[in-house]
């Protein structure tokens, strides 16, 4: 059955995610933050799949930002197959801030399990070579090659 109420509840998701993007450009972290407090409640409430999944994203993104990277790490892997925020970044961009950040947290045997051996992650690699190399050279231990790649991803 059709409810006004979860009608009500998708359009007050989306303002409070447009809060968000707007927060995430000028870097206003507070703004991020009582966004994110403001619309988790409305997320349990039940909002529908979409609306989980860039509630997800956007508080990945807020993780990065203050440096929590092992949290946005588990929230970017999960939502790999689910990613649905192209009006945020690309896709290309996002599968590159979860290499960047699984590489940085993750255990060499959670590096391969969830970034190498992900299809998403590999199909995505092989239109970035660059990324490609970095994550494939931090788990064979070519230190070398892994700074070289890191310092190529810096300026690009």
């Amino acid at each position: 059955m059709f409810s006004l109420d979860l009608v009500f509840l998708g359009c007050k998701l989306e303002n409070i995610f447009k809060r968000m993007r707007l927060g995430l450009f000028f870097m206003d972290l507070d703004l991020m933050q009582r966004s994110l407090q403001q619309a988790e409640p409305l997320v349990e409430l039940g909002a529908d799949w979409q609306s989980r999944n860039c509630f997800n994203f956007n508080k990945a993104l807020h993780c990065i930002a203050i440096r929590n990277f092992d949290t946005a790490t588990d929230l970017l892997v999960s939502a790999i197959a689910t990613f649905v925020c192209t009006e945020i970044m690309a896709y290309a961009d996002f599968i590159k801030y979860t290499v960047l950040c699984g590489a940085l947290i993750l255990k060499r045997g959670d590096v391969k399990k969830l970034l190498i051996d992900n299809p998403e992650i590999q199909q995505a690699l092989h239109y970035n070579s660059t990324l490609r190399e970095y994550l494939f050279s931090l788990h064979e231990c070519e230190y070398r090659l892994f700074y070289q790649r890191l310092a190529d991803i810096e300026v690009k």
